[in-house]
């Protein structure tokens, strides 16, 4: 019926591709690939390892993908298998968009890398769209028929930040124009009016935040006017958008991939979780909710503990998707090249494709 993930179309070309290897291949001197049977593979795999871990320790030892396409039960056997080892260098691109949101999410709210912070979508009364265009990507639950309705629904409104004129542009109450990559400045221009202007929930505030004080002092000196220059917006669209917000009966973001690849891209995740704490919006029906997913939402108490550290950079791993460091395969390259003794010096690679 038209609302299922897009990957879920490609399936069978990764499964039935023409380039797809059906046995294990090793290659020869010359450079050239002979095909051996799984017991040699795997135990010559298991041998070469054991060298390595041996000589430089397991940290020399990386992993690099899991969670392919049309696969994500490798986990557990891909991470078990390096933690077994007792290396924690796990490389996936989901870092290179998304762990943000789990580190804003313990730092602010002690939550379980387990479980996300999502807009209640079905009983939201005003959404704010950043970085997606749901309507052709069917992100959320059937995309497309949910905007439609929503959009025809007078008591709901819908505000969509997109530099493009596109699907769900065209069905929104107002259409933010903003510039490409000023997503940051037009929410902190939504957060300083919420505090210039009191619109934030006193009671929430005083009940269930810590720091407020701070952060009220920082978003009061922030030049409204001056935020949506950067935009490219006039001031009161901005003030109008973060009116409407706290006062709305249940309000949150919808945000996806141009705002978590986009610069301030940690920012801007914590900003959509401060507008939406201030307003009284966590936990609260249409507004953000905690969900689970497949791994239990387990607090580690040691998740505030000192993390795995790239050794070129010093860029800490992130847990989220369960409980799991990650860091971002663009590290890999200076890993294996740092003069280091426990630099990268074997690389399974699994459902990725880093070169």
């Amino acid at each position: 019926h038209g609302y299922v993930c897009n990957k879920a179309f490609s399936v069978a070309r990764y499964v039935e591709h023409g380039e797809r290897t059906q046995h294990p291949l090793r290659r020869r001197a010359d450079g050239t690939f002979e095909r051996v049977s799984w017991d040699d593979a795997i135990a010559g795999v298991a041998g070469r390892l054991r060298e390595i871990v041996d000589r430089h320790g397991p940290r020399s030892v990386a992993l690099v993908g899991i969670g392919g396409q049309a696969n994500h039960m490798d986990a557990p056997y891909g991470l078990g298998f390096l933690r077994g080892l007792g290396s924690r260098r796990w490389f996936n691109a989901f870092a290179q968009e998304k762990t943000q949101h789990a580190l804003i999410d313990g730092w602010m709210f002690g939550s379980s890398p387990a479980a996300f912070l999502h807009v209640d979508q079905a009983r939201a009364r005003y959404l704010v769209v950043m970085g997606t265009n749901p309507r052709i990507s069917n992100r959320g639950h059937n995309a497309n028929e949910f905007f439609k309705a929503y959009a025809e629904d007078p008591e709901r409104k819908m505000v969509v930040a997109d530099p493009r004129e596109t699907e769900t542009t065209r069905a929104a109450d107002r259409h933010l124009h903003l510039r490409p990559g000023s997503d940051a400045h037009l929410l902190l221009g939504m957060a300083a009016t919420i505090v210039q202007e009191e619109l934030f929930d006193a009671g929430f505030v005083a009940e269930r935040c810590e720091g407020f004080e701070a952060v009220a002092e920082a978003l009061s000196g922030v030049d409204v006017a001056g935020m949506a220059g950067r935009c490219g917006l006039a001031e009161e669209e901005i003030r109008a958008t973060a009116r409407e917000f706290a006062a709305a009966d249940g309000a949150g973001f919808f945000y996806d991939l141009g705002v978590e690849q986009t610069p301030f891209s940690t920012l801007i995740s914590y900003l959509i979780r401060l507008i939406s704490t201030i307003t009284g919006n966590v936990g609260r029906k249409g507004g953000a909710l905690f969900y689970e997913t497949l791994s239990p939402p387990v607090v580690d108490p040691d998740r505030l503990s000192e993390p795995e550290r790239a050794l070129a950079s010093g860029i800490p791993a992130i847990r989220a998707l369960g409980n799991a460091g990650m860091f971002s395969p663009t590290l890999v390259p200076e890993e294996a090249l740092r003069d280091h003794p426990e630099r990268i010096r074997a690389v399974i690679v699994e459902g990725s494709n880093p070169i």
